[in-house]
C-alpha cells in the first residue's frame, strides 16, 4: 500500500515535468560565420525581395565607458522553410560627439569580430561584398549563424554611438536580397570623470590641501581654513559635522550649511551645538566654489 501511495503521489509531478520539457523551445546549434574571400565579392547594384532572415544582437550595453571593451553576439537566423546559401552578415558602428554638427565628427573607436582564433577589424566601409564582414555559406531552415563582436571608444567624450546590423543573400553577381529591417542600437557615451586631484574638477571638496585661499574648494561647502603661511589664524571654533564633506553621491550638490548635521551625523550632538551659542554658526566661514563643466571633449 505504501508503494502505491508514493507512485500515485509522484505521477502528477512527473506529468507536469514532461509538459514543461515539451513546451520548452529547442535551440539548434549555430553555425559559424566564415571570412570573406575575393570570389565572394558582390556589388548589390540591384535589390530583390526581402530575405527571410532575422538579425538580432545580444549582450550590447546601453552605456559605453571610454577605453572599455564591450563584447556582444551577432546572430542571423534562416526563417525560410528551406536551405539558404550565401548569407552575408553586416554590421557598422559610428560615434557622434555631443558637440558635433550633424555628425560631421566622430570619436576614435575599434570595432572587431572574432574569427579563426583572433580578433580582426570589421571593414564595414570596404568595397568587398558591400561592406559585409562575413558569410554563412549554407544554412538549414531555422539555423542561426553567430559571431562574437566587440567595440571600444578610445577617445573620451560625451555623445552617442550607433550600431547597425543587417544581412543579405545574393542572387547572381549583383542582386542582393536584404533582411526586412536594419536594426539600429544606440549606446550612450558618458562624459569621462575628472582625474583625482584636479582642483577644478567637480566633486572636489573644500578643505586643507586645495592650495587656494580661504574658502576655495570644489562644488561642496568647506570651512575655508587652509592654514596657509603668512595668513592670520582665525580663532578655533568647533565645526559642525557635515562641513567640508564630499557632498555624498551627487558631486554637484552643495554641502551642508553651518549648524546643520549631515544625514549620518549623531542626533545627540544637537544640544551641544545649541549650548555653544550662536557664535559657532556666525563665526564659521563658508565658501563654496561651483563649476559646471561644459559638454565636449
Amino acid at each position: 500500500m505504501t508503494h502505491r501511495r508514493l507512485i500515485a503521489a509522484t505521477t502528477p509531478l512527473l506529468a507536469a515535468s514532461a509538459l514543461l520539457l515539451a513546451a520548452a523551445p529547442a535551440h539548434a546549434a549555430a553555425v559559424p560565420i566564415d571570412d570573406l574571400w575575393p570570389n565572394d565579392s558582390v556589388e548589390c547594384s540591384t535589390s530583390g525581395p526581402a530575405a527571410p532572415v532575422d538579425v538580432e544582437v545580444t549582450g550590447l550595453p546601453q552605456t559605453l565607458e571610454p577605453g572599455t571593451w564591450a563584447e556582444f553576439t551577432y546572430r542571423a537566423t534562416n526563417l525560410s522553410d528551406g536551405e539558404m546559401e550565401y548569407l552575408y552578415t553586416y554590421a557598422s558602428f559610428w560615434t557622434y560627439p555631443a558637440d558635433s554638427e550633424e555628425g560631421s565628427d566622430v570619436y576614435d573607436f575599434d570595432f572587431q569580430w572574432y574569427t579563426n582564433g583572433h580578433w580582426t577589424d570589421v571593414q564595414f566601409e570596404s568595397d568587398l561584398a558591400h561592406g559585409a564582414f562575413g558569410i554563412a555559406r549554407i544554412m538549414q531552415s531555422g539555423i542561426s549563424a553567430e559571431a562574437r563582436m566587440r567595440v571600444r571608444v578610445t577617445e573620451p567624450g560625451p555623445g552617442t554611438a550607433e550600431l547597425t546590423t543587417s544581412a543579405f543573400t545574393r542572387v547572381g553577381e549583383a542582386e542582393c536580397h536584404w533582411a526586412p529591417e536594419r536594426q539600429t542600437y544606440e549606446i550612450a557615451l558618458p562624459e569621462p570623470d575628472d582625474q583625482p586631484g584636479d582642483p577644478n574638477g567637480p566633486g572636489d571638496s573644500g578643505g586643507p590641501g586645495d592650495g587656494g585661499g580661504p574658502g576655495d574648494g570644489g562644488d561642496t561647502g568647506g570651512t575655508g581654513d587652509t592654514g596657509q603661511p603668512g595668513e592670520p589664524t582665525p580663532d578655533p571654533t568647533p565645526s559642525a559635522p557635515g562641513q567640508g564633506g564630499s557632498g555624498g553621491p551627487s558631486g554637484n550638490a552643495p554641502g551642508p550649511q553651518g549648524g546643520q548635521l549631515a544625514a549620518s551625523g549623531a542626533v545627540g550632538t544637537l544640544p551641544l551645538l545649541a549650548a555653544a551659542g550662536g557664535a559657532v554658526a556666525l563665526g564659521g566661514v563658508l565658501a563654496r566654489g561651483a563649476r559646471r563643466r561644459g559638454l565636449g571633449a
